[in-house]
């Protein structure tokens, strides 16, 4: 029994001593030495400029840590920003078991503050893609590991954290070709990978245009997105109170996104002073525009089907949509929303203001998007009385100011064309 107290204590003492020396160690070493190395790879691998412009210190904890302040990432020489990211605080939390093993795992990334500049220019390269071809692209390909077409994908295969943080953060992108920005805010920003062959989980809070939206994606492996370029996902997206869900792929995600998806849209009663609206339908576009194919549009009870196109490359979006249906009752709309349908001066003055609710429709919703929409309906139930036949309409939005420029109906026994 001695002998064993005393090995235990010997024991207990070599721990504390390695306890101790393990601190002082920490305490004492000088990460800043290593800024400079650091700088180089993120050179050599992307061709772009690291600062490590902060402290760089190990945190003192159960989890190894390591704290950079005051971090920037620079853009390609013709872009308008110089940095294409900035970075108030940057904690990088490691693995424990990997260490041991001389292993190096991410286990978390945390980005306090950070402000992301990303921009096109006039000939559509994007400040996104490092075209450096670097030297770990290839030795990856002689060793027989899987390929990887550029260097940014290397690097982010190479150090991949399980989970990703950013917090108080933006998001801006310029379109040197519009000569025009769009700003994200993010509150905060968590993506989860448990490893390169483990689904990818994304859950975004942040506010674009002064109005809040979240969204939760899931998309498959981070192998198959860097190597392959292609993701299968899918998401549930709220903004503007509207809430959408989506499942679909996307190719060439790192250069010229390309992307098709189903879904389901919708808005509640009352937002955007609507009635309930709900759409199913298909998208196929890019990072500027989009081609739907509406199934079915659902408005109040009324069924619509059709197509549409959304061009997002200019400051102002612009809508072109051409919808039919057999029928539509206008009974069915809330009589309370801010929908106002204007119709020629051979409704009765009783009949039209029963359509048209006193409440004025807000200028800024209007101002929004411009459009073009043609409508075609079988019939249109205007009341008990009147009932409209074979009506097409064409309508233009223009900066707030929306025109009718055509109206042809059935009614009774003639025809009406305006």
């Amino acid at each position: 029994m001695g002998f064993i107290k005393k090995t235990a204590s010997v024991i207990a003492g070599l721990i504390i001593i390695l306890a101790l020396g393990g601190f002082v160690f920490v305490r004492n070493f000088d990460l800043n030495r290593y800024k400079g190395e650091i700088e180089d790879i993120v050179m050599r691998e992307t061709g772009r400029q690291l600062k490590l412009n902060g402290d760089a210190k190990l945190g003192i904890s159960l989890i190894p840590t390591v704290v950079v302040n005051d971090v920037t990432f620079s853009n390609p020489e013709w872009a308008n920003s110089p940095y294409m990211a900035k970075l108030e605080r940057l904690e990088v939390k490691f693995a424990v078991l990997p260490l041991l093993k001389k292993q190096i795992v991410v286990d978390k990334l945390i980005l306090q503050k950070p402000e992301i500049y990303l921009e096109t220019a006039k000939n559509g390269a994007n400040s996104w893609v490092f075209n450096t071809g670097g030297a770990s692209v290839k030795d990856a390909v002689q060793q027989g590991q899987p390929q990887i077409k550029d260097a940014s994908a290397a690097a982010a295969v190479a150090l991949v954290a399980k989970e990703v943080i950013l917090e108080d953060g933006i998001i801006s992108y310029y379109d040197a070709k519009q000569n025009a920005t769009k700003k994200v805010v993010l509150n905060s920003l968590e993506l989860d990978v448990d490893g390169n062959d483990a689904p990818v989980n994304l859950d975004i809070d942040a506010v674009y245009d002064g109005q809040p939206v979240t969204a939760q994606l899931t998309a498959n492996t981070l192998n198959s997105i860097l190597n392959d370029g292609k993701v299968d996902f899918d998401a549930q997206i709220r903004a503007l109170k509207v809430s959408a869900v989506l499942s679909g792929s996307a190719e060439d995600i790192m250069a010229s996104p390309r992307y098709a998806a189903e879904g389901n849209v919708h808005n509640p009663a009352g937002n955007f002073g609507a009635p309930e609206t709900s759409l199913e339908m298909r998208v196929d576009g890019n990072v500027s525009s989009a081609d739907i194919a509406i199934k079915n549009l659902s408005i109040a009870t009324n069924k619509i089907t059709g197509k549409a196109s959304v061009d997002w490359s200019k400051a102002k979006p612009f809508i072109k949509a051409d919808l039919s249906t057999t029928a539509f009752d206008m009974n069915s709309l809330n009589r309370n929303s801010a929908v106002a349908f204007v119709f020629p001066s051979f409704i009765g003055e009783a009949q039209a203001l029963a359509m048209v609710p006193n409440d004025k429709v807000p200028y800024e919703y209007l101002n929004m998007v411009n459009a073009n929409v043609n409508v075609a309906a079988g019939k249109i139930i205007v009341s008990d009385d009147l009932t409209l036949n074979k009506v097409t309409v064409s309508a233009k939005l223009q900066n707030g100011i929306l025109d009718v420029t055509k109206f042809n109906a059935g009614v009774g026994g003639g025809q009406i064309h305006v």
